[in-house]
């Protein structure tokens, strides 16, 4: 061997190559993936130099990894479901997908349906079923030597935040409705003494409003040298937490907060999606997208799925480079699609976007698209090679106007409503032209 690594955050050190001796014996459950990419190693020996130029990560031995028995299985489902869209999770239960410990763990922070307590639960099922591993990447800025240990330690600090948001102090909280996008209420009640009255506050309150989403703010009395910050929590329907944001917290006494992590991860995960399909977010069908290119595609994906074209040449060229960047340096920036959207209809009927959608959030658009938006019927087609260019310009500059046209009369008929009755034929072109009858003044 000519390098090694222990796990922290030095630089490889070379190691002591004469005094090195074969190890036998069972390892620690943090060096496990050992066995595996011993068996890489001896299938495919110039893997070595990928992993040493960083181009291949710990998820480099997902085709080698060994099955970790009937409890891997057995929880496989139970964290699929912390997938907020339901077509990725159709997806990669119907090709039996496994992810692996880090690709778990990062499933159920980013859900945004799941409760706070639903995900610590989600953790420890993991940490009882699934293997140790490390994780490194980000030029050795960010590294997880044990994955277990990093999960615990995100366990008790979700658990430490709830305690003490609800802690009795010099604090005083407000509650805000936050249903709706964007919120219906857009008004602070308050100030309250404890969590336990403002708590109970909320469901008096909002009693006939059938909140569905409740923001609690939390503020010190006596905030220290005009320091505004506010500690927030988010609750359900139900009262249960959804979430717990501490901007208070003494960092020397209580330590860092180690959920930061999940924001520099990168993953691969498998979607259903194919550059032309009219996708959304999750829950926002108002803002269809087409999509053009992923930043999990390789250079051959992109040949195979774009239409010879300047945009094609362009993605496939560094395609291939990107994903080897993401690999190692990824972070959940880097794990979003590209596409056609309609950001501002009369001016820009087809705007090419930045990334617009997180890979976990998107779905189909199932829902039929408004006229200013029907230009992405047209992009489809094109991408399907069943439009030209100059036809596809078109209908874009058509659209546009059908759009234009309809708001027009739709904001006359609300200016001059009586109109309508008293002249339908302005309104109707099925209606024949009236007589007209003009009565004598005297």
């Amino acid at each position: 061997m000519r390098d090694f690594t222990d796990g922290f955050l030095d630089d490889f050190t070379p190691s002591a190559l004469y005094t090195a001796e074969r190890y036998i014996g069972d390892l620690p459950d943090d060096c496990s993936f050992m066995l595996e990419l011993s068996k890489k190693l001896h299938d495919d020996p110039g893997c070595g130099k990928h992993w040493s130029d960083g181009s291949v990560v710990h998820d480099c031995l997902q085709p080698y990894r060994t099955s970790a028995g009937a409890g891997v299985n057995a929880i496989r489902s139970d964290i699929l479901e912390f997938l907020d869209s339901p077509d990725i999770r159709e997806h990669l239960e119907g090709i039996g997908y496994e992810p692996t410990t880090p690709e778990a763990a990062f499933i159920v922070d980013h859900s945004n349906e799941k409760t706070l307590q639903q995900k610590i639960e989600a953790w420890q099922k993991i940490l009882e079923n699934m293997p140790n591993c490390a994780m490194s990447r980000r030029y050795g800025t960010f590294n997880i030597p044990n994955f277990h240990v990093f999960l615990r330690d995100v366990i008790r600090w979700e658990r430490k935040k709830i305690a003490r948001f609800k802690q009795p102090g010099k604090h005083m909280y407000f509650f805000e409705d936050k249903t709706g996008s964007p919120p219906e209420s857009g008004c602070n009640y308050g100030p309250y003494t404890s969590y336990e009255k403002c708590f109970e506050a909320i469901w008096n309150v909002l009693e006939e409003e059938n909140p569905t989403s409740v923001e609690v703010t939390r503020r010190p009395i006596n905030p220290d040298d005009g320091h505004y910050a506010a500690d927030k929590l988010l609750l359900n329907a139900k009262g249960e937490t959804m979430d717990c944001q501490l901007r208070c917290i003494d960092k020397e006494r209580e330590g860092e907060d180690p959920t930061f992590a999940f924001e520099l991860m990168w993953f691969d995960i498998p979607t259903p999606f194919h550059a032309g399909d009219i996708i959304c977010c999750h829950g926002d069908p108002s803002d269809p997208i087409l999509l053009l290119n992923m930043q999990t595609w390789t250079t051959q994906r992109v040949i195979d799925e774009l239409p010879p074209s300047t945009y094609r040449e362009c993605a496939s060229k560094k395609a291939d480079d990107l994903l080897r960047h993401h690999r190692q340096n990824g972070d959940t920036s880097d794990m979003y699609a590209y596409g056609c959207q309609i950001e501002y209809p009369l001016e820009y009927p087809v705007y090419i976007g930045e990334p617009s959608c997180f890979l976990l959030d998107m779905e189909y658009c199932r829902t039929p698209l408004k006229p200013e938006a029907r230009i992405l019927y047209g992009v489809r087609a094109y991408l399907d090679g069943n439009l030209g260019l100059d036809s596809l310009i078109a209908l874009s500059s058509l659209f546009e106007l059908q759009a234009l046209v309809k708001k027009k009369a739709e904001r006359f008929e609300g200016e001059d409503g009586g109109l309508k009755t008293r002249y339908p034929e302005l309104f109707d072109d099925t209606i024949a032209p009236p007589a007209r009858f003009k009565t004598k003044r005297s």
